[in-house]
C-alpha cells in the first residue's frame, strides 16, 4: 500500500493507496468497475479512482499536490491492466476466521444453485462484476466434520456482505473456473 499525507483543513490526514489488484477489495473493485462506463476524462477518472481505493473524499483528491498526483497515477496503472491470477491456486479462502473451500465442480450444479445464480445474474442484468459477493456465496462453502463440503441453503446468501472485503485478486481465479466450465 501507498501511505499518503495530505494537508487538509482539519490538518495532515493520511489514506493508503493500493499498488496492485491484491490490496483491492470486492467493493472497491466494484465501484471502480461502475467507473469505467463513465463519460469523463483521464484526470477526472483518476480523481474518481483515488477516491474509491483511498476512501478520501473527491474535494481532498483534488488537495493533492500535482507532484504527488503523478506518482499515484503511476502507481496506479495496475487498475487499467487484467488482474493476475496466482499461478497456485490457493486449497481455501481464510474469511473472518473460517476456510471456506471453493465447489469446484459447476458441471453438477444443485436446482438451488443453478436458480440462485439465475436470479443473481439477473439482478444484475448479467454484469458478473456487480455479482461477485453474491455468487461467492454459492462458490465458497466451509467444509463439514467429514471433509466434505456444506450443502447449499439459501441462508448462505447472508455471507455477501463479508466476502465484500475479500481481495479481488483471491477470487477472480473462480470466475475464471465458472466462466470456463472447468472442474
Amino acid at each position: 500500500m501507498l501511505n499518503l499525507k495530505v494537508e487538509l483543513d482539519e490538518g495532515i490526514q493520511e489514506y493508503f493507496i493500493p499498488n496492485g489488484w491484491d490490496e483491492v477489495s470486492i467493493i472497491k473493485y466494484k465501484k471502480l468497475m461502475a467507473l469505467q462506463s463513465g463519460d469523463v476524462n483521464n484526470l477526472q477518472l483518476y480523481i474518481n479512482i483515488i477516491s474509491v481505493l483511498s476512501g478520501m473524499d473527491k474535494d481532498s483528491v483534488e488537495q493533492i499536490s500535482a507532484t504527488d498526483f503523478e506518482d499515484i497515477v503511476e502507481s496506479l496503472k495496475f487498475t487499467q491492466t487484467m488482474i493476475e491470477t496466482p499461478l497456485e491456486e490457493k486449497e481455501y479462502l481464510l474469511v473472518e476466521g473460517d476456510k471456506y473451500y471453493l465447489k469446484k465442480d459447476f458441471s453438477q450444479l444443485t436446482l438451488g444453485e443453478q436458480a440462485s445464480i439465475e436470479i443473481i445474474l439477473k439482478k444484475y442484468d448479467g454484469k458478473l462484476e456487480n455479482a461477485i459477493s453474491e455468487l461467492l456465496c454459492i462458490f465458497l462453502r466451509k467444509k463439514r466434520d467429514n471433509g466434505k463440503l456444506e450443502k447449499f441453503k439459501n441462508s448462505f446468501m447472508g455471507r455477501s456482505e463479508m466476502f465484500n472485503d475479500v481481495m479481488i485478486a483471491d477470487v477472480h481465479n473462480i470466475f475464471i473456473f465458472f466462466l470456463t466450465g472447468r472442474n
